[in-house]
């Protein structure tokens, strides 16, 4: 007589602290990769996933919210520009009515210089706004980017709880026969 031992002994920890509400197999029973040999749970592991969750929605929520107002401020800049450049084209057209009426004598020298000054106000005003609407753009991006950013982080840390939530089945990862089952 003899005793039979194992060729091989695969001891299969979890990856994850949970309790065992599930043990599907017994001593003896054969057992492929893909077999559960038990399932654990853990309460603060899903809550966490699920906050962590509702937190992905909310970033997301806030980002279309900020894409929204950003769009809006954006629209605002570009009407100031485009009043600003309907206000320099009629300082523009001013001051060259004002400079022809003077070569004619029929202007006075003060009333070029006003005008002049009058367009070079509004020539001043209408690049000030420009610049103002590209920074704009560039503060938009920027602010588009770091939302994301948190989206994509909050998404990164859910996708990992999903994946630990994943862990708490055991399963045994190779063809054999169970021997024993130790929990703890």
């Amino acid at each position: 007589l003899g005793k039979l031992a194992p060729e091989e002994i695969i001891v299969i920890p979890s990856l994850q602290d949970g309790q065992v509400i599930k043990v599907p197999l017994k001593s003896g029973q054969k057992v492929k990769p893909d077999t559960v040999l038990m399932v654990l749970t853990n309460p603060d592991m899903d809550l966490a996933a699920n906050d962590l969750e509702w937190q992905v929605k909310q970033a997301q929520a806030t980002y279309a919210d900020l894409k929204v107002k950003l769009q809006s401020q954006k629209f605002d800049q570009q009407s100031a520009v485009a009043t600003a450049e309907n206000t320099l084209k009629q300082a523009s057209l001013n001051k060259d009515k004002d400079e022809q009426l003077f070569k004619f004598q029929i202007q006075t020298d003060l009333n070029v210089k006003l005008s002049t000054a009058n367009w070079e106000q509004a020539s001043s005003k209408f690049q000030t706004e420009k610049q103002k609407l590209d920074i704009m753009n560039d503060s938009i991006e920027a602010q588009l980017d770091s939302a994301k950013v948190q989206i994509d982080k909050l998404q990164a840390a859910w996708e990992r709880k999903k994946q630990q939530l994943t862990e708490l089945v055991i399963r045994a990862g190779t063809d054999g026969v169970v021997q024993e089952l130790t929990i703890q």
